[in-house]
This record gives structure tokens, sequence and C-alpha cells, in this order.
């Protein structure tokens, strides 16, 4: 299996989204022949489009971020606004999201994810669930 992940945390590579990617990722290859390609939203923040086609392109995503003050942050909802003109094309790939936050329960995470897989529908890729941690 193919998986593309990005982590779309401001942060970057010293985000705790990476953290949790870096143990996702070490669980994922153990599997043999799956192979994965990590990106960071932040390397991508002035020209989107080369991300946006990596998505369009991919196998399976898995798009990590943060939840800040109960909110995704805004560097994650313009990069989703920049996936808006794919919506409905057949070779879109299946979506899955880890969200992760600093509280000890998940119900801070219901409603962004909520949005999440409304998300993934309206734009027409396969939801695969979701991660919140």
């Amino acid at each position: 299996m193919q998986l593309t992940f990005i982590n779309a945390s401001p942060r970057g590579t010293k985000s705790n989204t990476a953290i949790l990617m870096e143990h996702f990722i070490k669980g994922f290859l153990e599997t043999p022949g799956n192979i994965c390609e990590v990106e960071y939203l932040v390397s991508h923040r002035k020209d989107l489009q080369p991300l946006v086609e990596k998505f369009r392109t991919a196998e399976n995503v898995l798009l990590g971020f943060p939840l800040y003050i109960d909110a995704m942050p805004a560097g994650v909802k313009t990069f989703m606004e920049a996936l808006a003109p794919l919506a409905g094309r057949k070779d879109l790939p299946a979506l899955v999201f880890m969200i992760q936050c600093g509280f000890p329960e998940t119900s801070h995470l219901r409603f962004v994810g909520r949005y999440c897989e409304k998300f993934s529908r309206r734009l027409g890729c396969r939801p695969l669930g979701l991660i919140l941690k």
C-alpha cells in the first residue's frame, strides 16, 4: 500500500504531530510492500499547488494536524480549500485524518472530526476514518 502522509502542523518537524507520525509510519512500514512518503504543509505555504498535485496522484493520504483552541490551524483549512477544484474526480485518493490535541479525552476532537469526514465525502475521496489522540 502506498501512503502519502501530510503533516499539516504549523510547527512542521518539531511538532507533536510529527512524533505521532513517526510512530504510525514505523508500524505501517512493518507490513511488507507498504511505502510511505512524507510531506510537510509548512514547506508549501507559499505555493500549495505542488502539494495539491501530490494529493491528486496519491493512492492513500493521511492528513495529520493539531487542534488549536478547538479549531484546525488556518493552514490546514487553506490547504483543504485548495483541494476544492478536485471535487468529484474519480481518481482521488482514499483519505484518513490524524487529529491530536493536548487534552486527555477526545471529546474536543469530535466536531472537527465530523467536519473532516464530511469534507472527504464532499471532495469525493473514499473516507478511511479518523485517528483521534
